[in-house]
């Protein structure tokens, strides 16, 4: 099962999952993407140092929430996720999110 990994912050829940899948406590689980939404955020150095993907956006770069949305199911479509995790990702989730 692919995973993608929604976070906001330092990384503390995406480092929880990391390691209880390198643990063999979640088999057949992988984490394929990390997305977050402050490019400072320390998850996504935490994602890099783990050579995880990484998608980053910033709503003001976007002219509203379902274009931003669209973009990230582009690339969960792009990395075949099977399952969204939030962990301490600080966003309400849209319609568009929500109706995948």
């Amino acid at each position: 099962m692919r995973l993608a990994v929604f976070a906001s912050g330092r990384g503390s829940n995406m480092l929880a999952i990391a390691r209880a899948i390198e643990e063999g406590k979640l088999p057949g689980v992988s984490i394929s993407l990390v997305v977050c939404d402050k490019p400072s955020a320390p998850v996504l150095e935490h994602a890099r140092k783990m050579e995880l993907s990484t998608f980053t956006f910033e709503s003001k770069n976007f002219s509203t929430k379902k274009d931003y949305e669209s973009e990230i199911l582009r690339q969960l479509e792009k990395y075949r996720i099977d399952l969204v995790i939030l962990a301490g990702f600080m966003r309400i989730i849209g319609p568009t999110l929500l109706q995948v």
